[in-house]
């Protein structure tokens, strides 16, 4: 079988790659289709990934002209923007798009034949969706980053979107065949945004487990230490800047620690290349560093001690035995770290300065390990998830594709 990963991005690429990596050790072909970004080519992962002859990686302006893929944005933007807002049916306008792409050919690239197209935080609309659906091919969605958050409301622009009258509208991402999240509160939170239920999958965590981590910890570029003398290296998650979080707090805590006999790492959120909440006087302190270009995983292989208060990349920590310090005062959400025991927990700047110096206490692993279960292992139903993941993609891919057909044949009785 053939499986087509829409990889537009970075966080993409960290995402599919364990679960490309079991299909291809199952013996399928994969493909996966980069953005404008080059350095996608170049990245350690598809290295790896190009260590078997049944991956192959392509551009998205190779596959259709730059003719072709104007007109479909327009085709695209005319379907779901201004001219059609009086259509409420996504699922038909979808429909719509596809019959009218593939009888203007132009979602018939020969590189796009597949089995199953699988995307990241996309939806249905995009390019090789709808040439997947143009064959009639079940289309997933693997949403990259799972929020760790136990409330709803998490950030400014959720908040917004669910005091509006119609909420969070997913009436589009519900015509995937599949929408897979890692646990059953990731379920819960997309189900009370009124997603559909139905195609709601927990398959678990398959780039933050521990298996692949070992394999990242392999593949991925040191970090090249900046002191000379070994001192105890600190390493900060930084949150991407529109998630609630305290900054005075935050930054006082970061002056605070640049104060200590330490090196700081400050590792920016994936999205952002430098925080722009971090002082500059800061920056340029001997022993702190911004490791903009170095990788989260390597990091934390890197670190003595970890502090985190706002991502759930932070559970490689757990798998490699570090200090673990959560900031639970930085953050007014309420989060799933609150349920992991065996870590250290800040209620105050002080806590986190006392806990930093004290070098005698280590995480307690065999405690935490209930959380990782959760977060994992889809509460211990799944044993290896990236496996669990290219079985579970196999299994749609060959069971054909009733929803997708039903979205084109509700586009053909629509009078257009």
């Amino acid at each position: 079988m053939r499986f087509v990963f829409e990889v537009p991005a970075y966080n993409e690429l960290d995402h599919h790659t364990p679960v490309a990596e079991s299909l291809l050790m199952s013996g399928h072909t994969v493909c996966f289709i980069f953005g404008d970004d080059p350095r996608l080519r170049n990245d350690p992962r598809t290295y790896y990934l190009s260590r078997w002859t049944a991956f192959e990686y392509l551009y998205l302006s190779k596959v259709a002209s730059p003719f072709k893929f104007k007109l479909f944005r327009l085709l695209s933007r005319f379907f779901f923007g201004h001219p059609l807002r009086f259509v409420k049916s996504n699922r038909l306008k979808l429909g719509a798009l596809v019959l009218t792409s593939k009888m203007l050919r132009l979602v018939n690239a020969p590189e796009l034949e597949l089995d199953c197209a699988i995307s990241g935080w996309g939806d249905p609309s995009s390019f090789l969706m709808i040439s997947a659906l143009a064959q009639s091919a079940p289309i997933v969605a693997l949403p990259h980053g799972y929020p760790c958050q136990k409330n709803y409301d998490f950030n400014p622009h959720v908040k917004k979107l669910m005091r509006e009258k119609n909420g969070i509208d997913f009436s589009l991402r519900n015509q995937f065949n599949a929408y897979v999240v890692a646990t059953e509160r990731n379920c819960q939170l997309l189900q009370s945004w009124k997603m559909s239920s139905s195609i709601l999958h927990v398959w678990g965590n398959a780039r933050f487990s521990p298996e692949w981590t070992s394999t990242l910890r392999f593949i991925l570029p040191n970090v090249a230490g900046t002191q000379s003398l070994r001192r105890q290296r600190v390493l900060v998650l930084l949150p991407n800047s529109t998630s609630g979080f305290k900054l005075d707090e935050l930054v006082a805590l970061l002056e605070k620690l640049s104060m200590q006999d330490i090196e700081l790492l400050l590792k920016p959120h994936t999205r952002e290349f430098m925080a722009s909440f971090i002082p500059g006087e800061l920056v340029d302190r001997p022993n702190v560093t911004v490791p903009t270009d170095d990788h989260t995983t390597k990091l934390i292989e890197y670190a003595d001690t970890v502090l985190n208060f706002a991502t759930g990349a932070a559970i490689e920590a757990l798998f490699m035995q570090k200090r673990f310090i959560f900031l639970k005062y930085l953050t007014e959400n309420r989060l799933s770290w609150e349920d992991c025991e065996g870590i250290k927990v800040a209620k105050c700047e002080n806590d986190v300065i006392e806990m930093v110096n004290d070098t005698l206490w280590t995480t307690d692993i065999e405690k935490a390990e209930p959380y990782i279960q959760d977060e994992v292992f889809a509460g211990g139903a799944i044993e290896l998830p990236a496996q669990y993941y290219a079985q579970q993609l196999v299994s749609i891919a060959a069971s054909g594709s009733e929803r997708s057909g039903s979205v084109l044949s509700r586009a053909r009785v629509a009078q257009w």
